[in-house]
């Protein structure tokens, strides 16, 4: 049976609810037989196929009275879930225990019997976690796994256990020889059972959870209650007073944890972490201690690894082993697992540790508050708390228990949420009830409370304090228990005198006496307590204090390294102070001693004294033993350690070993002793023990600090004699001395090796085998054994040596077949071993085969070739040999050598389009191959080689640059040149000088340039960097690419002005009237030039400032200055630009600054008047200048009297204040008075000196000033005028002598202001306040002048352009404020108002990007700091421009059979570039509807053909053109050709035939044909004269004609075929036709040209400066400026199946020469002549078919 368990799940359950399972606690079982028992409470089930029978007794089955379950010789049908069912009234509950039988054919350790119990004891211990058991896992170790049990230890007595457990041993067993009877607890190698140190019978029961099963319940007299193994359903109750009520479990479960501790090896040591109990929000800890031989030891939860952090922590321990940490254990409901994992099998698994998180603290959820409460009603006093248990509640009133009265009503119950609700009543609340009420809510696991004062209104009032007892040496308080309400004191008293009286006592205003450190002759005693109120009613009350003192033991000296095995020992244990009685117990390592197992008696000396006396003592009595001592008053306990000293002794003993080498081995000496013996290894010198050196640790030797010494992978140099050695510096040690053989089988050193031989030479092919003799050779090759008599070649010779044997096998001869693997096989007693040797025969190599040319290039080649046979040497290298086809093979041709690993080769230096042969052959270190077959290969063209030449360039602007060069050398062409690469960058930048065509965009811009007529070029750079140094470079490219480029040339653009300002524009006040700028240069992108200087602007940023010019002052030779003559405390706007010889460059961006403030000037006015009988007014005006922020005015009077001055006095007087009003001092003086003003610098010059003498009469004055007002409009403005005199005058104001009243926008106010509202510029005028009385009279006078907008400005246009306006107007009125800038709106027609900003220096400007030939709408505003102006009037302009001009239409169409091809650059543009074009046509045979071609032909297609047409029909074509000046509409007419390419001409009449001959004159035919050919000569004539006398007047744009006979005839001869054409010589050179060409007569230029083309020439590019209103305006189309002649005819499916581009038939040749307008005298003469002679050779030609 290899492995049973027992798994529960229970919670405890109060005996009146449900029952439990059960069995008597002090059962005792001290005989096992081989039967499994199992408790039994009420009736067993047994579950079968899921169904429950009972089970039922027989021979091997029966139930005990004890209710114990007994199977007796266990077999494999036995096993199963077995189920335990009791009931009660209040209900049931179900236990399942699982019975596992296992067949093992290996041989284990067998238990005579075991016996399993679940125990009430083991409920409670493992359900409610009583710290006092502990659950220690036991395992029974074999080589297999077999079984494990938990055994339940009580620490009360464990007798009998050796003789319980039986532990049979087997002669196969490992570890040990000699089989022993031994346990083995914790997988740690133990003393035998009976010595463990344990005090209770053992009590065996499964730890996994067990699941419950509910099973039918038999029927009872009332409903039952079930008793779930976790939650439980509460029995509900009513809550009785001071009762709690039966609860559910709290939220807070527990929390099962469990750690398994794993090793590698079952004989190696280990210690499995212990079972725990801790409390929720509690540390638990578990250690585990892994043998020597454990890799590694970690910890793990139930499914993964535990990883540092968070709430784990995973530490390593001195000894080895590892401890596992949760910091904070949290409730939860099934809880974690942390384990140790294993790493290396076999393992021995520890068990299982569940640490059950149970607890949790108090909390308090609700509480009361302070009140005050008159006497007489009820009060209630709650608290709420949840914990784990639940906590309960007690109450206490100023520290002492609530008074035990009928008033006092104390309760508590649980909710449903398992919250506990505890509540005093006090009815009929009387006086001496106040004080301070405490719930304390208090479980296992902690206590909380909450304190409130209830105060009662009365007289002060002192409950009894019972008597107190005080521990000496602790603090006392004492809280006296006072009533009543207010109380104004609370005081103590001992023996009559106040306290305190010491350090130690203090006394708190709410009552409470605290002691420290209470001693019982000072503080024992009656003590006073006394209340008074601040009506001085007082009571009082004593108590008694007692103070008791606790025991004090006397130090224990330690027992450490004194003692030894054998020896007594006695520890005494005295007190040195304490009350009496005292009581002694003894403890060990913090467990109470069990005298009776250990020979350990304590004995009673005295009442103040005890001894524990050892009487043999051995190892195990080695502790802690503490000795506590405890009376009434507490405890204390003093711990002495004491260790044993115990001389080595072997635990496992060595023992000789023999091993295979290469195998591992493992010695193991292991000794035990204290302190823990060293154990060492030495190794004998020689081959003899006697001699010994410290053993070297080598890296295959393992030594484990437990002893064991492991050889990995041992060799015969590990033989010998080992020393094993254990001490421990008590006795002499232990050591023994063993043998450890080393058995050498027959092995190579060598297991292969590789031999070559030259093909024909002898082959000696040698293995050497070791090992212990004697060996046996063999030779073998294919799998077969050689024998001399095999063949004749073949010679085996054999050596001893002294630690093995060499055999030879010798080839006499060697061919090519005799490459392969020769085997050597050596064996002895011990083992065998097997040598393999490779020969290889070697040889030159074969000629290379499959040549192959992989890439030709125009001067290299690449080929490959398969690799021939390399006569089993490596190809060292191959030779390829080439030469030109047209040479012969020379002794040393040309060759290139690749090295042997290569198959392919590529040949270099070649010259391009050549044809070469080649071979190649092999080489090895034998030899070379014979040459291959010759393959014949010929290079491709490449790039040119050669660069362009004469590369110029120049600089046409600032940004532009033009380049010219003559093309390459003709011999380093390489193909036909297609044009040029034009490289330029910036010079200075980190681009090669060569630039690379293959990406033209890096580094270098290239721009491609065809090639020119004499195979050079031209290039114009645009957009180029300012005054920017340039390198150029000018690649021609061909089909294959651009060749190498020219030398770079530099060049630099033209200066510009500077397009970035200067930077780090700076400035700082240096005086009151000057600034110092400081800048830097601008950056080097922006400058565009030499700066030659800087010009600073600035002009004041005030509001007064109205002026919108900048003085300027210009810096040439640093980057600083200083601007004197500045406003003092002005605000400035500063600004810096650079200017270069081509000008000025932009203003940096404002920049702000202040000049210093200074002394204010004079205040502006002073006045002094009377303003009562003994006061004088003083009023001023402020500063004109104030030059900073006025701190105030200084006042100063002076005092004249009999012409002498008396003294003068001084004010200092509010910035703010304006006027001051003074008493006269004295009568029948004369007063001076001046001010002044002051700022932060200091203060500024004073006023005139006014001066008065008083009188005793107040005339009439004014004490407001006269001056000129200034004011934007559409502001309310308030003129002061105040005025003194007594009588008090009325102020009377005019505006041009006429009186003012008060109306509409004026109002004259009660204190003689006029206030005028939203003023207008009609308002402005001089505005007059006067004052009189019989003593005098007094006025002012206001200038107001009003600031208004400017007036509109007069707007022309001056001149007109395509797509501008230049407009210019002229400034009027600018409404008293400087104009700041202008604004100009203007709309075309059908489009929206736009707006333009100007600058106020500006009295013209061009409206640029305007549509051509429109009509636009105008007006300006202006603006200053007041507001915008009124506009002007609208002013219309139109720009330049007209509708497209229509072409004729010879000019626009030529047409064949079935594609009318339009010209579309004949077009006029009418100055304005034309949009888009719109194309439709018609049959006007058969249908009057227009088909669309196109609605939008860009005009950059120029030449547009419409397909598909009918060959002999007549179509009208539609053409309009748009512009933005409007749209033009042509009509015209056409015929398209007869399907062979003849011209269709109308039949005047149909023919006739005759018979007989007939006259010339009667062939109406040819008359009419003369008739209509001589008027069509002389309108030819006519249009020649006409031509030439109007040839600089326009032609009206009109329909066009239908074609005429002359017309078509023309049509037709363009489309005959003419083989020969005068053209210059070369295939590439352009015919030359100049303007002499037209105007010569020679009769063969018009036989050579005339009959064959029709020239149209070109026409200058249309600008502002050269339109006359020609027809034709727009750009010169390089196709119409051509020589074109036609291929012969096309049949109808070939011909014209395309659009958008020209006929197939037409051939294009560029003319190098000037080509003139098409409109040209010489022109229009050649075509008169070509015409002139085409009728009269067609008139011959009718001539002679009619004569026919």
């Amino acid at each position: 049976m290899n492995e049973s368990q027992s798994r529960t799940n229970v919670l405890p359950i109060p005996e009146e609810v449900c029952p439990l399972l059960n069995e008597p606690a002090h059962s005792r079982m001290t005989d096992l037989t081989p039967e499994r028992v199992f408790q039994l409470l009420s009736e067993w089930f047994r579950e079968e196929r899921e169904q429950l029978t009972p089970v039922g007794a027989s021979e091997r089955v029966r139930v005990l009275a004890a209710g114990l379950l007994r199977i007796g010789k266990v077999r494999l049908e036995d096993g199963g879930k077995y189920l335990c069912w009791v009931n009660n009234s209040a209900g049931e509950e179900t236990v399942q225990v699982a019975l596992a039988v296992t067949a093992s054919n290996a041989t284990f350790y067998s238990f005579d019997s075991i016996m399993v119990f679940l125990t009430r004891s083991y409920l409670e211990s493992y359900m409610n976690m009583n710290m006092s058991k502990k659950l220690v896992p036991s395992y029974f170790e074999h080589p297999r796994y077999i079984a494990k049990v938990e055994v339940n230890v009580n620490s009360d007595d464990c007798r009998g256990l050796a003789e319980t457990l039986k532990c049979d041993s087997h002669p196969n067993a490992i570890f040990e020889k000699n089989p022993k009877k031994k346990w083995f607890l914790h997988n740690i190698l133990s003393s035998p059972l009976k010595d463990l140190f344990c005090d209770e019978d053992p009590v065996f029961a499964g730890h996994e959870a067990v699941r419950r099963r509910p099973v039918r319940r038999r029927p009872v007299k009332r409903r039952p209650v079930r008793c779930r193994p976790v939650k439980r359903r509460p029995v509900r109750r009513r809550p009785v007073r001071r009762r709690p009520v039966k609860r559910r479990p709290v939220t807070r479960r527990p929390v099962m944890l469990t750690a398994r501790a794993c090793v590698r090896s079952a004989a190696v040591s280990a210690r499995a972490p212990q079972a725990q109990v801790v409390d929720a929000g509690k540390a638990a800890v578990f250690t585990c201690v892994a043998g020597a031989t454990a890799a590694r030891v970690s910890c793990c939860t139930t499914a993964a690894p535990v990883a540092r952090g968070g709430r784990y922590d995973v530490t390593g321990a001195p000894g080895g082993g590892a401890a596992a940490g949760a910091r904070r254990g949290r409730s939860s409901g099934r809880g974690g697992r942390g384990a140790l994992s294993p790493h290396r099998a076999p393992a021995a698994e520890g068990g299982p540790r569940h640490v059950p998180v149970r607890h949790a603290s108090p909390e308090l959820l609700h509480w009361f508050t302070e009140q005050t409460l008159q006497p007489g009603p009820a009060v209630s006093l709650r608290c709420v708390a949840t914990g784990n248990p639940p906590p309960q509640f007690v109450w206490t009133l100023d520290g002492f228990p609530v008074p035990d009265n009928p008033r006092f009503l104390v309760g508590q119950y649980v909710t449903i949420h398992d919250d506990v609700i505890s509540h005093v009543n006090i009815s009929n609340l009387k006086e001496e009830d106040g004080g301070e009420y405490t719930c304390t809510a208090k479980n296992s696991v902690a206590a909380v409370s909450h304190s409130a004062r209830v105060n009662v209104y009365g007289l002060p009032f002192i409950r009894v304090m019972p008597k107190i007892t005080a521990v000496a040496g602790q603090d006392l308080v004492i809280k006296c228990p006072v009533a009543g309400f207010p109380i104004e004191s609370i005081i103590w008293e001992k023996g009559g005198t106040v306290l305190p009286m010491t350090r130690r006592q203090r006394v708190y205003p709410n009552g409470t006496l605290v002691i420290e450190h209470a001693q019982r002759a000072a503080d024992a005693g009656t003590y006073t307590c006394q209340a008074q109120n601040r009506q001085k009613h007082a009571h009082r009350r004593d108590v008694e204090v007692q103070v008791i003192v606790p025991p004090r033991i006397l130090p224990i000296p330690a027992m450490t390294n004194l003692l030894q095995e054998g020896m007594r020992a006695a520890i005494s244990c005295q007190i040195i102070e304490g009350d009496l009685p005292v009581t002694f117990r003894w403890e060990r390592n913090g467990q109470p001693i069990p005298l009776s197992n250990y020979g350990i008696t304590t004995r009673r000396l005295d009442e103040y004294s005890t001894s524990l006396v050892i009487e043999q003592i051995t190892s195990r009595h080695s502790g802690n033993y503490t000795c506590v001592a405890q009376n009434i008053a507490g405890a204390e306990s003093f711990t002495v350690p004491l260790t044993v000293n115990v001389p080595p002794h072997w635990t496992v003993e060595p023992v000789d070993a023999s091993v295979a080498s290469g195998k591992d081995v493992t010695l193991h000496c292991q000794a035990d002793g204290y302190p823990v013996p060293t154990i060492t290894w030495r190794k004998a010198i020689g081959s003899h023990p006697g001699d010994y050196k410290d053993f070297l640790y080598e890296p295959n030797v393992n030594f484990f600090r437990n002893g064991s010494l492991t050889f990995q992978h041992i060799s015969k140099e590990s033989e010998g004699y080992y020393l094993c050695e254990a001490k421990n510096e008590v006795g002499t040690g232990v050591s023994k001395v063993i043998f450890l053989k080393v058995n050498a089988p027959a092995y190579f050193p060598q297991k292969s090796k590789q031999m070559q031989v030259q093909k024909g030479e002898q082959a000696h092919l040698q293995c050497t085998a070791l090992g212990d003799t004697p060996i046996e050779i063999m030779w073998k090759v294919g799998g077969k054994r050689i024998a001399e008599d095999l063949d004749q070649r073949y010679a085996i010779r054999e050596q001893l040596l002294d630690d093995g044997m060499v055999s030879e096998l010798g080839i006499a001869h060697t061919y090519r077949h005799d490459t392969g693997v020769f085997s050597c096989l050596a064996s002895n007693a011990f083992g065998e071993s097997e040598m393999a040797i490779q020969l290889i025969i070697q040889e030159v190599p074969e000629s290379p085969k499959n040549i192959r040319v992989n890439d030709q290039q125009s001067r290299s080649l690449q080929i490959s070739w398969t690799q021939p046979y390399a006569g089993n040497s490596p190809i060292t290298g191959y030779i390829i040999q080439y030469k030109l086809v047209s040479d012969v093979w020379q002794a040393q041709p040309s060759k290139i050598t690749v090295p042997g690993t290569q198959t392919t080769a590529t040949v270099q230096n070649l010259n391009p389009a050549s044809s070469y042969h080649l071979r190649i052959m092999a080489e090895n270190r034998l030899g070379t191959s014979d040459p291959s077959e010759v393959i014949q290969v010929t290079t491709q063209e490449e790039v040119p080689s050669g660069s362009p030449q004469d590369v110029r360039a120049e600089a046409r602007s600032s940004t532009e640059l033009i380049v010219t060069w003559e093309p390459p050398s003709r011999e380093l062409w390489n193909g036909n040149l297609l044009g040029y690469y034009v490289g330029y960058q910036e010079q200075g930048s980190h681009s090669p000088m060569v630039p690379s065509p293959a990406t033209p965009t890096h580094n270098y811009n290239f721009k491609t340039v065809e090639i020119g007529t004499q195979f050079g070029g031209e290039a114009t750079l645009q957009g180029l960097a300012r005054y920017t140094t340039y390198s150029v470079v000018v690649q021609a490219y061909n089909s294959r690419g651009a060749g190498p480029s020219s030398d770079p040339i530099t060049v630099k653009t033209l200066e510009d002005v500077p397009s970035l300002p200067p930077e780090s524009v700076q400035c700082s006040a240096i005086t009151s009237q000057s600034l110092e700028v400081t800048w830097e240069q601008p950056p080097l992108e922006g400058r565009n030039g030499i700066i030659q200087g800087y010009k600073v602007s600035h002009q004041p940023a005030e509001e007064w400032y109205e002026l919108n010019d900048q003085e300027t002052k210009v810096v040439t030779t640093s980057y600083r200055t200083t601007i004197p003559g500045l406003f003092k405390y002005t605000n400035y706007s500063i600004s810096v630009s650079a200017f270069t010889k081509m000008g000025d460059g932009v203003k940096s961006p404002p920049v702000y600054c202040r000049t210093a403030e200074d002394v204010p000037s004079a205040p502006a006015d002073i006045k002094a008047v009377v303003s009562s009988a003994n006061k004088i007014l003083v009023s001023w005006l402020p500063p004109s200048h104030r030059n900073g922020k006025l701190t105030g005015y200084t006042f100063y009077m002076g005092l004249i009297e009999d012409g002498k001055e008396e003294g003068t006095h001084k004010r200092i007087l509010s910035p703010l204040s304006e006027e001051h009003e003074t008493v006269r001092l004295k009568e029948g003086v004369t007063y001076q008075f001046w001010v002044t003003a002051s700022t932060e610098v200091g203060e500024g010059e004073s006023t005139r000196v006014v001066t008065l003498s008083p009188s005793n009469k107040v005339p009439a004055k004014i004490v407001s000033f006269s001056r000129e007002v200034v004011t934007p409009w559409k502001q309310d403005i308030n003129l002061p005028c105040k005025k003194v005199g007594i009588p008090v005058p009325q102020a009377i104001w005019r505006l041009y002598d006429k009186i003012m009243e008060s109306n509409g926008r004026k109002q004259i106010n009660k204190d003689g202001s006029l206030l005028i509202r939203e003023i207008q510029h009609s308002d402005e005028g001089n505005y007059t306040c006067s004052v009189e009385n019989q003593h005098g009279k007094d006025e002012i006078i206001y200038s107001v002048q009003v600031k208004v907008p400017p007036d509109p400005p007069n707007l022309t246009v001056v001149a007109t352009y395509g797509d501008s306006l230049h407009l210019q107007w002229t400034d009027n009125h600018h409404g008293g404020s400087p104009i700041l800038g202008y604004v100009i709106n203007y709309k075309r027609d059908h489009g929206d108002w736009e707006e333009l900003q100007i600058e106020a220096k500006a009295e013209s400007h061009i409206l640029r990007n305007l549509w051509c030939g429109t009509r636009y709408q105008l007006y300006i505003t202006a603006f200053n700091k007041i507001g915008t102006g009124l506009p002007c009037d609208i002013v219309n302009a139109y720009t330049k421009g007209t509708v497209p001009v229509k072409p004729k239409q010879s000019q626009l169409l030529t047409v064949n059979s079935t594609v009318v091809t339009i010209w579309l650059d004949s077009w006029g543009d009418g100055g304005c570039a034309i949009l888009y074009f719109i194309i439709e046509y018609r049959d006007t045979q058969r249908s009057n509807d227009w088909s669309l071609v196109s609605n939008n032909v860009q005009p950059t297609e120029r030449v547009y053909s419409v397909l598909d047409l009918t060959p002999a029909t007549q179509y009208q074509l539609k053409v309009t053109a748009h512009n933005n000046a409007g749209s033009t509409f042509a009509y015209y007419n056409f015929t398209t050709l007869t399907a062979e390419g003849a011209t269709v001409i109308p039949e005047v009449a149909p023919p006739v035939v005759h018979t007989q001959e007939e006259s010339f004159y009667s062939n109406t035919a040819i008359i009419v044909s003369i008739v209509v050919s001589l008027i069509f000569i002389a309108g030819l004539i006519a249009v020649a004269v006409f031509i030439k006398r109007k040839k600089t007047q326009t032609e009206a744009a009109q329909m066009g004609e239908s074609p005429s006979v002359a017309q078509m005839q023309n049509q037709q001869n363009r489309d005959q075929q003419y083989l020969a054409v005068r053209v210059g010589s070369g295939p590439q050179q352009a015919l030359s036709i100049d303007s002499s060409s037209y105007k010569t007569d020679s009769a063969d230029y018009i036989e050579d040209i005339c009959p064959y083309a029709t020239f149209q020439l070109a026409k200058p590019p249309y600008s502002e400066s050269t339109y006359s209103g020609n027809v034709y305006s727009g750009p010169y189309h390089s196709v119409r400026g051509s020589f074109v002649y036609h291929d012969p005819k096309l049949s109808g499916a070939e011909s014209y199946k395309f659009r958008h581009k020209e006929p197939e038939y037409t051939k294009v040749r560029r003319k190098g020469g000037r080509l003139r307008d098409p409109h040209s005298e010489s022109q229009g003469t050649v075509i008169l002549k070509c015409r002139i002679k085409i009728l009269t050779k067609m008139y011959d030609k009718e001539h002679a078919i009619t004569a026919h």
